[in-house]
């Protein structure tokens, strides 16, 4: 029923509302993959010193960047589209 009521309120600006909430959950898949990679890469650079082994630091830094910038421009076109639609 509330979800209903929900709906209703905002009908005229449904497309809006629907861009943030995707734009919302694509910001929180971002946040928990760089926290992820940034965990991982912290890990590997560990084992690697304690091993003596040498890792590849380009791919996991653009990856962390990536996600980083993803991240940030996600959350702002979630701002945007949830505040056009309040």
């Amino acid at each position: 029923m509330a979800v209903l009521k929900f709906l209703l309120l905002i009908k005229k600006e449904y497309k809006a509302a629907m861009l943030g909430l995707l734009a919302s959950l694509g910001s929180t898949f971002a946040s928990i993959a760089l926290m992820s990679t940034a965990g991982w890469f912290l890990t590997a650079m560990a084992t690697a010193a304690v091993l003596g082994l040498t890792l590849n630091l380009f791919v996991p830094s653009a990856l962390i960047r990536l996600l980083a910038i993803l991240r940030t421009g996600l959350r702002y076109a979630d701002r945007l589209f949830s505040h056009a639609a309040a």
